[in-house]
């Protein structure tokens, strides 16, 4: 009797075939899924662990300039707002304490591994309700240690890319530095701007280092999912008038003329010819054909939207059209809404290699019991 089928004799064969058939599946997730959720899990965990202490605000701050506007337009309470103070205080005192001014690029690594170790990596729209339980992103990042760098005595400006922010810094040479302050759990590294990661687009807003009134006069606009329907459109019309080339607030102004009219759509449509990265133009545009009953056209836009940059509510769009997003969607739901996309890739990339080194070994086991079999039979 064959390997294979002698372990199936001693196994029933449901059993068997769950192995065969869920093993690869369940290793994959765990190596590409579960395992860094884990990793991911205990690293904040350590940070949601430090003490948070109510502070006083200093005005001189962004950060807490930032911290005043979400508390003054009501998304949080004062209590959140204190929160958030405090934890900011704390972070740019150990800042103080622990980072040597004699370098800029010395000073500016140091605090963005500070600030790894106090805020983990979270999205969030906006300052207070984040800074106030420990998390914080990239535009977040960037307002803090923009700060930190002010009170060191030198300064930082914030980039904004399509979907992202950084930070800019000129050392004591005259070199000019990006930081990418979200690498490695917040800690932060030199920020390479040749990778795929940084979406190109045309000269204009973007990749454009922009100093703290700017990052204050831009943040209302970033907030503005937490207004009313009335408060967000009067905000966006305000801001389009002040700011029309700025495609963040062209994005936001849209937004709330949500559904779109034929005038609308052939906006949009021209200032894609400018703002070639826009997921979010795109994602309106895809709605609005697809309202229009013209899926084709609807399917493009889809198609040319990155995965990376994919929503839940993009992939509930490209899950019509496609199974693989569909999985996709359901991992993100009903296991963890911190899965990302390449996760999901990666996992699936992994399984096809294990079900393909099982089945290599499943036929090695048959032609060794071929060949054992044809010796034994040459002896006898």
């Amino acid at each position: 009797m064959a390997p294979v089928f002698r372990i199936c004799s001693k196994l029933t064969y449901p059993v068997f075939l769950a192995v065969v058939i869920m093993g690869p599946l369940f290793l994959a997730a765990d190596g590409a899924i579960f395992s860094p959720l884990r990793d991911k899990a205990s690293y904040e965990a350590v940070v949601k662990a430090q003490p948070s202490v109510k502070g006083q605000a200093d005005l001189r701050l962004l950060s807490h300039r930032l911290i005043r506007y979400d508390e003054q337009k009501g998304f949080v309470t004062h209590e959140v707002a204190a929160l958030a103070r405090g934890n900011t205080l704390s972070f740019f005192r150990t800042v103080d304490e622990q980072c040597d001014r004699n370098t800029i690029t010395g000073f500016m690594a140091c605090a963005n591994k500070i600030l790894g170790s106090q805020f983990y990596y979270r999205s969030s729209d906006a300052v207070a309700d984040a800074w106030a339980n420990r998390y914080s992103d990239c535009d977040l990042n960037s307002y803090l240690l923009m700060d930190a760098m002010r009170s060191a005595g030198f300064t930082a400006r914030i980039v904004y890319s399509p979907g992202h922010a950084f930070i800019s810094f000129t050392d004591e040479f005259g070199n000019i530095h990006f930081q990418e302050t979200t690498e490695d759990n917040n800690k932060g590294k030199n920020a390479d701007l040749a990778d795929p990661f940084y979406r190109k687009t045309l000269p204009g807003f973007y990749y454009q280092p922009q100093d703290e009134a700017y990052a204050e006069r831009i943040y209302p606009i970033l907030t503005a999912g937490r207004l009313s329907e009335k408060d967000g459109r009067q905000l966006s019309s305000d801001m389009l008038d002040e700011l029309p080339d700025n495609p963040l607030v062209q994005d936001v102004f849209f937004h709330f003329r949500m559904p779109l009219t034929d005038a609308d759509a052939a906006q949009l449509e021209l200032l894609l010819v400018t703002d070639i990265s826009s997921s979010t133009k795109r994602m309106m545009l895809t709605r609005y054909y697809l309202r229009a009953k013209k899926n084709e056209i609807a399917a493009g836009y889809m198609g040319q939207i990155d995965d990376a940059l994919c929503n839940n509510s993009c992939l509930e769009l490209k899950a019509d059209v496609n199974f693989e997003y569909k999985v996709i969607l359901f991992i993100k739901k009903h296991i963890s809404k911190d899965v990302t996309f390449f996760m999901i890739k990666q996992m699936f990339e992994d399984v096809i290699v294990l079900y393909f080194l099982l089945i290599m070994s499943l036929l090695v086991l048959q032609v060794m019991y071929w060949w054992l079999a044809r010796l034994k039979g040459k002896a006898e």
